[in-house]
C-alpha cells in the first residue's frame, strides 16, 4: 500500500511539473512571437524616415539647378528624418539590452556638475524659439559622488526632452534637491516640470509589453517619445531610482525620480546657474 501510494504521489508531482512546464513553454512561445511581429511592425517605421532621407539625397543630388534656399530645405528634412531614425534605432537596442538582461550598472566616480553641464548643452540644442530651459540646483548637493553617470544623464536627457516634445510654449525646468541619509549616502531628487500641452498618464505608464500589444493590435505608429520613456524607466529601475508622474491639466507635467548616490568627498555643487553661464 505504502508503495502504490508513492507511486501515485510520485505520478502526480511530475504530471504537475511537466503541466507547468508547457504552460511557461507556451507563454514563452507567445511571448518571442509577440516580440518578433513588433519588431517587424518597428521596421516599417524604420523605413519611414529612412525612404525620407534616400529620397532628399536623391533630389539634391539628380537636381542640376538646385538653388542655395531648396539646398538648405532639403538638408533641414533629411536632419529631421536621420534624429527620428536614429532616435528608434537607438531606442530598440536598448530595450532589447534592457529586456535580455544585458545592461549592466558601472557604478564610477563622477560629478554631478558634470551632469548638469551635459544635460545644459543637450537640451539647449534642441529647443524650439517659443520654449524656455532652466536648472535650479541646491547648492548644498554633494558634487562628487559614486554611480552610474552615463545611464543617470540617459535618464535625465530622455526625460527632459520629452517635456520639451510636449511642450508648445512656455518653460521646462530641471530642479535638483537632496537629503542626506547618512554620512556616505544622499538621496537626490529630480524633479522635471513642462507648461502647455502635457503628456498623457495613460503614455507614461505604458510598457513593452503594451507596445507589443498596441503594435499588433492596430498596426499603428508606436511614438517614439514613449518608446525612450520605456528605456528611461527600465534604466533608472536597473540603478535602483525610482519615479512619480503627475499630470495637471491645463498646467503640464511633473516628472519626480529619485535615486541614493554615495558621496566621496565633502565638496558641494555650489552656484549651478553661474557656472552654466
Amino acid at each position: 500500500m505504502v508503495m502504490i501510494f508513492l507511486y501515485f504521489t510520485l505520478e502526480s508531482q511530475d504530471a504537475t511539473l511537466l503541466n507547468e512546464f508547457n504552460i511557461s513553454t507556451k507563454k514563452a512561445d507567445e511571448s518571442n512571437k509577440l516580440k518578433s511581429e513588433f519588431i517587424m511592425n518597428m521596421s516599417h517605421q524604420l523605413r519611414t524616415p529612412m525612404n525620407t532621407i534616400l529620397g532628399y539625397s536623391d533630389f539634391i543630388v539628380s537636381n542640376e539647378n538646385l538653388d542655395e534656399v531648396s539646398a538648405k530645405d532639403d538638408a533641414l528634412n533629411i536632419k529631421i528624418a536621420s534624429e527620428k531614425l536614429y532616435s528608434l534605432i537607438c531606442s530598440i537596442l536598448d530595450i532589447s539590452k534592457l529586456e535580455g538582461n544585458k545592461e549592466v550598472v558601472h557604478n564610477e566616480n563622477y560629478d554631478l556638475e558634470n551632469i548638469i553641464y551635459d544635460i545644459s548643452s543637450n537640451i539647449n540644442s534642441k529647443l524650439k524659439e517659443n520654449i524656455v530651459f532652466t536648472i535650479n540646483a541646491d547648492e548644498i548637493c554633494p558634487n562628487n559622488l559614486i554611480g552610474d553617470a552615463y545611464k543617470l544623464c540617459k535618464i535625465l536627457n530622455i526625460i527632459i526632452l520629452n517635456a520639451v516634445n510636449h511642450t508648445e510654449y512656455g518653460e521646462v525646468s530641471l530642479n535638483v534637491s537632496c537629503i542626506q541619509i547618512d554620512s556616505l549616502n544622499y538621496e537626490f531628487t529630480f524633479l522635471v516640470k513642462n507648461s502647455g500641452h502635457s503628456m498623457l498618464i495613460d503614455e507614461f505608464n505604458r510598457s513593452f509589453e503594451d507596445l507589443i500589444k498596441l503594435s499588433n493590435d492596430n498596426n499603428s505608429e508606436i511614438s517614439a517619445n514613449v518608446l525612450n520613456l520605456i528605456v528611461a524607466k527600465g534604466l533608472l529601475d536597473l540603478i535602483g531610482g525610482s519615479i512619480e508622474f503627475i499630470n495637471e491639466p491645463g498646467k503640464g507635467t511633473q516628472f519626480i525620480f529619485k535615486l541614493k548616490q554615495k558621496v566621496t568627498s565633502s565638496n558641494i555643487i555650489g552656484n549651478i546657474k553661474d557656472k552654466i553661464q
